[in-house]
């Protein structure tokens, strides 16, 4: 019983921790210097999520509605396409596109070979020049039944008369075989 009277708090401890309560809540930020934080942080150029989704059922081909990327620098859509056939990407239902690596004008491009089993990558688009036409670069690998990566993807495109606001989405294409369920997309901006 003595040893658990000695080890209760005596009024000169309370007191000191109520004091150093007081301290600290009389230390915190107001709300007008909050506001200001989250003003300079919005402010900055940074990476901003806007959507993500995922196929639910194995279709041939699977549309991407893009999200709102008005005004920002650039628009990344992540992909991890798990898929049969090869797998075409194109845009605004097959808004034709200089191939720079190519030097053609094509309405769509490969981003998944035949015999692979999947494809992961990036996808970047950016608005360039003085008519705000669409720069695009493709960096993605696709692998093998063991999961090798066998086939890289490296494309640049010009996407021919289209904006930002006129661009609305992305179509993949399996030729001949599916998109599975489980392929996955994710979209984010820097502003």
């Amino acid at each position: 019983m003595v040893t658990a009277v000695n080890q209760k708090a005596n009024q000169t401890d309370l007191t000191a921790a109520v004091g150093r309560i007081s301290a600290l809540e009389s230390g915190k930020a107001d709300q007008a210097s909050l506001d200001q934080a989250v003003s300079t942080l919005t402010a900055a150029d940074r990476l901003v999520f806007l959507s993500q989704t995922s196929v639910e059922s194995s279709v041939s081909a699977y549309t991407l509605p893009l999200p709102d990327w008005d005004g920002a620098w650039e628009l990344q859509i992540r992909y991890n396409i798990i898929g049969t056939g090869e797998i075409m990407l194109s845009f605004n239902n097959g808004t034709p596109c200089y191939n720079s690596s190519s030097t053609q004008t094509v309405n769509s491009f490969r981003i998944k070979h035949d015999s692979r089993t999947s494809a992961v990558g990036l996808i970047t688009l950016r608005p360039g020049g003085s008519s705000g036409r669409i720069l695009c670069h493709v960096d993605g690998m696709t692998l093998d039944e063991r999961d090798n990566v066998s086939y890289d993807v490296e494309i640049f495109c010009t996407v021919k008369n289209v904006t930002v606001q006129t661009l609305t989405q992305i179509e993949f294409t399996s030729d001949g075989g599916t998109i599975q369920a489980g392929s996955r997309f994710a979209c984010y901006c820097i502003r």
